[in-house]
């Protein structure tokens, strides 16, 4: 499709430890890991993957203490899961749906992010415009869905949990909206009422 026809690197996120640096290219249908080498203020490849043909990987989340990594795509609505080791080798897991039960639009992936517990993932799906709760298995990673929280707004562009845990920030791009919700302590989204006029928010970070 037209829009892979070319590298498109999408996501720079480095893991826990800061020795990896995970890359998203969703021209190429690759998952890149790079290292720091600080002699010579290079990026160093440690391995890459490709993914299947028109998933188009779009945003990436290590977990924050566990050897587990996941990664979304704008081609479809799973969720694919890794486990790693120190040598930077890395296996699939699993592959998880994040749109609604029932959804019938076209979905893409847009934001994707990891409760700092380590206990749940949040995943940004356009077209039902759903942000859907994952709990994460501490022993092996694997997903399950515990919510979707769907928004009368247009794009959900963006989403990111504040450093404490107890928010998530949500922008919907079409809409000039940011809302914020609260996570209870089952990890679940509810209204708080705080929403906010922005400009084509297309992404949030906390402060």
């Amino acid at each position: 499709g037209k829009r892979q026809d070319m590298p498109h690197p999408h996501c720079a996120v480095f893991s826990p430890d800061g020795k990896l640096i995970a890359v998203c290219d969703k021209g190429t249908d690759h998952v890149h890991m790079y290292s720091i080498d600080y002699g010579t203020r290079t990026l160093k490849e440690v391995t890459r993957w490709k993914v299947t043909a028109g998933y188009m990987p779009r945003y990436a989340a290590f977990h924050p203490e566990k050897p587990f990594f996941y990664h979304n795509n704008e081609g479809n609505a799973l969720v694919s899961a890794y486990s790693y080791d120190t040598s930077g080798n890395f296996t699939m897991t699993g592959e998880y749906d994040a749109a609604p039960d029932g959804a019938e639009e076209k979905t893409e992936q847009q934001g994707l992010c990891i409760h700092p517990s380590g206990r749940f993932l949040y995943d940004a799906v356009k077209g039902p415009e759903a942000i859907t709760v994952f709990e994460i298995d501490q022993e092996n990673g694997s997903l399950k869905k515990i919510q979707s929280l769907c928004r009368d707004y247009d794009w959900l562009r963006t989403i990111q949990v504040s450093p404490c845990g107890r928010f998530l920030a949500a922008a919907y791009k079409d809409s000039g909206k940011a809302v914020i919700y609260k996570i209870g302590d089952d990890g679940c989204l509810s209204e708080t009422g705080f929403e906010y006029d922005c400009i084509r928010a297309a992404g949030i970070v906390f402060m």
